[in-house]
């Protein structure tokens, strides 16, 4: 029963209680070992901030239930559109991160940010009704814009804020800004 005890206390400690997914914390911890994988040659690796849009008008009015449901769904969207390789986190509310590793160049960064935008554009059912959403996603990538995760992240989190700023529902590299 200890053992089950430590194991539950790590899982609360590293991953998002309602997604599953992996929370900010354990992000940071993954890090490192994600940057070994880019550190290959001609390899790069892609920091994806992830806010989805029109969450807070679908849920207000349909209740915390089906705005719990639909944020398990878009985990899941999330998880099956990348790699084990990958790091998926929920980093907030409705916010979510992807590291996305082993990446040949900035074409493979706009294809996966194209899947994961699709992705959180499909419509999304709970109890019978049909919820609609997007998502702006911010992209940074390493080395190009910075080596540590502190400045990747800031770096794709204003990207994304172009995105919401210029009519929400796509993607921005840090670079094209």
């Amino acid at each position: 029963r200890l053992l089950d005890a430590e194991h539950h206390a790590l899982d609360l400690a590293y991953h998002d209680p309602l997604t599953g997914l992996n929370n900010q914390r354990y992000m940071t911890t993954l890090f490192d070992q994600a940057l070994l994988l880019a550190m290959r040659p001609h390899q790069v690796l892609a920091v994806i901030y992830i806010d989805l849009d029109n969450f807070k008008p679908n849920n207000d009015p349909a209740g915390h239930f089906v705005g719990d449901e639909v944020l398990k769904a878009i985990a899941q969207r999330l998880r099956e559109s990348t790699r084990s390789t990958d790091i998926c986190a929920r980093v907030g509310g409705d916010e979510f991160v992807i590291i996305v590793t082993q990446l040949e160049n900035e074409e493979d960064v706009r294809l996966i940010a194209e899947k994961i935008l699709r992705q959180c554009r499909t419509s999304i059912s709970v109890d019978q009704k049909t919820y609609q959403l997007g998502a702006s996603l911010g992209v940074s990538i390493y080395p190009l814009h910075s080596t540590d995760l502190g400045s990747l992240l800031k770096m794709a989190d204003k990207a994304m804020y172009e995105i919401k700023k210029n009519g929400k529902s796509g993607y921005q590299i840090y670079s094209e800004l």
